[in-house]
């Protein structure tokens, strides 16, 4: 289900720029806890910037056959 959004938004906009700040990551026997602010950009085929975001984010991950997987997220939006 997340993928499936997630490829949604690849397919949708022709520009998708995220950049990581101040991340951290808690480790932790069951899943690991990433907790990061994250700033989110979309542009369409012309370059107009169609969204622009900035927030706390937090993603819960878990190996999956010794491959990190999403299980979940949560996004604090902030305004610029």
């Amino acid at each position: 289900m997340w993928r499936d959004y997630k490829s949604q938004l690849n397919r949708q906009y022709a520009v998708i720029k995220v950049d990581i700040i101040n991340l951290t990551i808690i480790p932790h026997p069951k899943y690991d806890v990433a907790l990061f602010t994250q700033v989110y950009e979309s542009r369409n085929s012309s370059g107009a910037v169609l969204k622009r975001a900035s927030g706390a984010k937090i993603i819960y991950l878990a190996k999956d056959d010794g491959a990190p997987k999403i299980l979940s997220e949560e996004v604090r939006n902030v305004k610029f």
